[in-house]
């Protein structure tokens, strides 16, 4: 899990988050092995994030427009946001990680499933938003996770 498992983590940590249930990266790297959206030296399919919010019960829905303050409405609505980070501060190539909240500049406040440093830090909304894969199917870039 440790080059390919930032999806899977990503999930986990919004579904544990949003359900309260005890749910770790191995139980959802498990899921998406199982269910076929583990794409061996390339990481997770895309589709992890939509169909496996919906395997653990939560609604997931495509954010659009791309914009801080859609941004700061989804998270401000007790939802989660999974991005999907092309090359940049985060990745080279491809890299999940969840929105969780922002401070009081409006920064965004991250879980960065393969750093501590970036999480530790609130990022500006517009830094996220250009650095959005631009490669992303299946309802990404921004996927808005929440209780249905």
């Amino acid at each position: 899990m440790a080059s390919y498992g930032c999806g899977p983590t990503a999930l986990a940590i919004a579904v544990a988050s949003l359900t309260g249930q005890n749910i770790t990266p191995a139980d959802t790297a498990a899921w998406s092995y199982a269910n076929g959206y583990y794409s061996p030296g390339r990481g997770s399919v895309h589709a992890l994030i939509p169909r496996g919010a919906e395997g653990y019960g939560l609604k997931a829905e495509k954010l659009t427009p791309l914009t801080p303050d859609s941004f700061r409405m989804a998270l401000s609505a007790d939802k989660l946001l999974i991005l999907l980070m092309g090359p940049g501060d985060f990745t080279d190539s491809g890299h999940f990680i969840v929105a969780y909240g922002y401070d009081d500049s409006g920064n965004i406040l991250i879980a960065d499933p393969a750093s501590q440093e970036r999480s530790s830090s609130a990022w500006p909304a517009d830094t996220l938003i250009t650095q959005l894969s631009r490669s992303a199917r299946d309802g990404g870039p921004v996927w808005v996770l929440s209780k249905p």
